[in-house]
C-alpha cells in the first residue's frame, strides 16, 4: 500500500500550499483575538479586588492573595499565558497596595508576608504554565482539524490504489470472517456453559424456597411467606430470562436449514397450546390458511410463537380479545401481518420495541423478559425478511413481517 504522505505530497502541491496559507491565517486570527483576552483578565482582577474589599472587614490581613490567585487561574484558562501572567502581576500589586500591611504603599513588604507572596508567585506561575500548555494543545488540535477539513480532498485515491486497497480489504475480510466464526463458536460454547452453571444453582434456590414454603409455612409470619414467594417468582423470572437469552444466542448463530414452511399451521398450533394453558380466555383468532414461505422452520416457529404469545398477552385485559394473522404474496415475497385489539403502544416508542430488555409496559401488568421481540427481529433478519410494528395506545397493535418465497440454502 502506498504511503498517504507521499501520495498527497506528489499529487496535490497546490492544495498543500493552500493548507499552509490556512495555518498562517489561523495564526494571524489567534494574534488578533489574543489581544482581547487581556480585557477579561483585567475584569477578573477587578472582580477579585471587589470581592476581597467586601470581605475585608471579616478577613482583615488574612489571605490577601487568594482571590487574585483564582482570578489568575481563570484568566490563564480563558485567555492564555500572557493574560494569566498579567492578571497574576496585577493581582500581586493590588493586594500589596490595598490588603498587605502597611496598606497604601508597595514597599516595604513585611517579612511575615514574604512566604505568602513567594508561594503565590510559584503557584500562579506553575498554574499559568500548565494552563497555557493545555490551551496550546487545544489550539493545535483545532489547527489540525481545520487542516484535515481543507485537505479532505487529498484522501481520494486513484483507481489503481482503490483496486489494491479493495483486494487487500477482501483478504482481510476473509481472515476476519474466519476469526469471527471461530470466536462465535467459542462464545456459543461459553454461553451454554454459563447458562448451565446458572441454571443449576437457580433450580436449587427455587426448590429450597418452595420446600420451606411447603414444610414451614405455619411457622412463618406473613412477611416471611411473602419474601419466599418473591424469591421463587424472581428465580423463575431469571430462569425464563436465561432461557430467552440462550434462545437469542441460538437464533443468531445457528446454521440455517431452508425449507418450505407453513406459517398458518405453525400459528394454529401455538394458539391451540395457549387455549389449553388458559381455557378461560375468550379470544377470537382468525388465521388465513396456506400462508407458505421459505425459511428455517425452527426459527420461523420461534418467531411466530413470540408474536402470537405477545398478542395473546396484551389482549388479556380485553373482554373479548381478537387476534388475526393474514398475508399476501407480492413479487415473490410473503407479506404478513399479525393484528390484535390489545393495549397497543405509543408510536413514539416504536424504535425501542425490538431492543433487548426493552419494555414499553410495566412488568407487573404484563410479565416478560424483554427479549422476545429482539429474538423475532434477529430471526427475520437472518431469513432475509423484515419486521416492524404499528400501534395506538389502547387500540391494539399490528406487527408486519416479510419472508421470501425462495431462499438460498446456506449455513449463514
Amino acid at each position: 500500500m502506498h504511503e498517504p504522505s507521499a501520495t498527497m505530497g506528489s499529487r496535490k502541491p497546490g492544495r498543500a500550499s493552500s493548507a499552509v496559507e490556512l495555518l498562517r491565517a489561523f495564526e494571524r486570527e489567534n494574534v488578533l483575538t489574543g489581544a482581547w483576552h487581556f480585557v477579561p483578565a483585567a475584569g477578573l482582577v477587578l472582580a477579585a479586588f471587589i470581592a476581597r474589599w467586601l470581605l475585608d472587614p471579616f478577613l482583615g490581613s488574612r489571605n490577601p492573595l487568594l482571590f487574585f490567585a483564582l482570578a489568575t487561574f481563570v484568566a490563564a484558562w480563558r485567555g492564555g499565558g500572557w493574560p494569566g501572567i498579567a492578571a497574576g502581576l496585577a493581582g500581586l500589586l493590588v493586594a500589596d497596595y490595598f490588603f498587605i500591611e502597611p496598606r497604601g504603599g508597595l514597599l516595604p513588604i513585611p517579612k511575615t508576608e514574604w512566604a505568602g507572596m513567594v508561594g503565590y508567585v510559584c503557584v500562579t506561575s506553575t498554574a499559568v504554565a500548565l494552563l497555557e500548555a493545555l490551551r496550546r494543545s487545544q489550539e493545535r488540535a483545532e489547527r489540525a482539524m481545520r487542516l484535515a477539513e481543507s485537505q479532505a480532498e487529498l484522501l481520494r485515491r486513484g483507481r489503481e490504489e482503490v483496486k489494491q486497497l479493495n483486494a487487500e480489504l477482501d483478504r482481510r475480510v476473509r481472515e476476519r470472517t474466519a476469526e469471527l466464526e471461530s470466536v462465535n463458536r467459542e462464545l456459543e460454547a461459553f454461553s451454554h456453559s454459563v447458562s448451565h452453571d446458572l441454571r443449576a444453582p437457580l433450580r436449587r434456590i427455587i426448590g429450597f424456597s418452595e420446600a420451606v414454603l411447603d414444610d414451614y409455612r405455619e411457622k412463618l409470619d406473613e412477611r416471611g411467606v411473602k419474601y419466599l414467594q418473591l424469591a421463587v417468582e424472581s428465580g423463575r423470572h431469571m430462569g425464563a430470562l436465561i432461557e430467552d437469552l440462550m434462545r437469542l444466542s441460538r437464533v443468531t448463530n445457528a446454521e440455517l436449514h431452508p425449507q418450505e414452511v407453513d406459517l398458518s399451521g405453525l400459528a394454529t398450533r401455538v394458539v391451540d397450546e395457549l387455549r389449553k394453558q388458559e381455557p378461560q380466555r375468550a379470544v377470537e383468532v382468525t388465521i388465513t390458511p396456506k400462508l407458505v414461505a421459505q425459511g428455517d422452520e425452527g426459527l420461523v416457529r420461534i418467531a411466530l410463537e413470540n408474536l402470537v404469545r405477545n398478542a395473546w398477552k396484551f389482549t388479556a385485559q380485553q373482554t373479548s380479545g381478537k387476534i388475526e394473522l393474514g398475508g399476501t404474496l407480492d413479487n415473490g415475497v410473503l407479506r404478513c401481518f399479525l393484528r390484535d385489539n390489545g393495549v397497543g403502544f405509543d408510536m413514539k416508542q416504536a424504535r425501542r420495541l425490538f431492543g433487548v430488555f426493552q419494555r414499553l409496559h410495566s412488568a407487573q401488568a404484563f410479565p416478560g423478559t424483554g427479549v422476545g421481540l429482539a429474538t423475532v427481529k434477529r430471526i427475520f433478519n437472518r431469513l432475509g425478511g423484515q419486521v416492524w410494528a404499528e400501534g395506538k395506545v389502547n387500540q391494539g397493535a399490528t406487527f408486519y413481517f416479510t419472508l421470501p418465497q425462495s431462499m438460498a440454502h446456506t449455513g449463514a
